[in-house]
């Protein structure tokens, strides 16, 4: 399918952005995907649910962490399907010692717009430090201001999140034990 295509070479550029070899990754990628609440730049947010009960939306914020021997690597980008483009690009590195927590959590956060949502379920990194990796995961409320008309009739599948924040709390764990 022509966004996991994307998502590849995004998972290359990732490396590319943040000077790691492919040598240098001890797991396979993380890869989560979720909505862009906020910096899409001049990417219209459109959304969609298929008759597969599926919600398809553009742009989609992509978080892609490798996992190296003594810290993880965060690369962060809004992707517009449509034009193919990967805005607000950012990586971030830490060191596993400074993992502090990694969670799924719902809470309050502000659109672009200004106004409010109190359902945006995010998954969470922070660090000793007080930095954070977040990226929302889903919200119901704002799916329903951007156009889906009967909101409560989708899925977002969340097997591949859910196998990411248990893989990184695995290393952190086993890290931080050694």
């Amino acid at each position: 399918n022509i966004i996991n295509d994307d998502i590849n070479s995004l998972s290359r550029r990732s490396l590319q952005k943040a000077g790691i070899e492919e040598d240098d990754i001890v797991a396979k990628p993380l890869i989560i995907k979720g909505f862009p609440l906020t910096g899409r730049g001049a990417s219209t947010f459109k959304v969609k649910i298929g008759d597969d009960k599926q919600l398809r939306f553009t742009p989609i914020q992509i978080t892609i962490i490798n996992l190296l021997e003594h810290q993880l690597v965060s690369y962060q980008c809004v992707f517009d399907v449509l034009t193919g483009k990967a805005l607000n690009e950012k990586t971030v590195e830490y060191f596993y010692k400074d993992i502090v927590s990694v969670s799924t959590e719902t809470e309050t956060a502000k659109l672009e717009d200004g106004s409010q949502i109190n359902d945006a379920e995010s998954f969470k990194l922070y660090t000793s430090g007080g930095t954070n990796i977040t990226t929302t995961i889903n919200s119901r409320s704002f799916v329903k201001t951007v156009g889906a008309i009967n909101d409560s009739d989708y899925n977002i599948p969340t097997t591949e999140i859910d196998a990411a924040v248990q893989t990184i709390r695995k290393f952190v764990r086993e890290k931080k034990l050694s």
